[in-house]
């Protein structure tokens, strides 16, 4: 479930890199840590210790994180939802507007 705490982390982590996307031109893809220590969605809630560069140079899904005991409070369509509202983001703005979204349909606060 997308909670109010896994939610603040999330926009607040975004937020603190003005809504910009880790896109890694190298690997034409966004990246869980991108260039310039941005971080997409999920990026900010993979805690250090357990980040390993390998989950950008594969496909690393909400099943990989399950099965490494990471992310399990998120269900397989929460974990594409704020993937995707990362990734598919055509400007900051539009990112932003993407969370408030998710944040109305969950009944979130979104966090100032």
């Amino acid at each position: 479930m997308i909670t109010q705490e896994i939610f603040n982390t999330v926009y607040l982590g975004l937020a603190a890199q003005d809504f910009r996307q880790s896109y890694d031109d190298d690997t034409d893809q966004c990246a869980y840590r991108g260039p310039n220590n941005l971080k997409c969605a999920i990026g900010h809630l993979i805690p250090d210790d357990k980040y390993h560069p390998e989950m950008d140079g594969s496909i690393w899904l909400a099943r990989n994180f399950h099965a490494a005991r990471m992310l399990t409070e998120l269900s397989r369509d929460e974990f594409s939802l704020l993937q995707n509202a990362h990734d598919y983001a055509n400007t900051p703005a539009d990112m932003r507007e993407r969370f408030e979204s998710i944040a109305k349909t969950y009944n979130l606060k979104v966090p100032a």
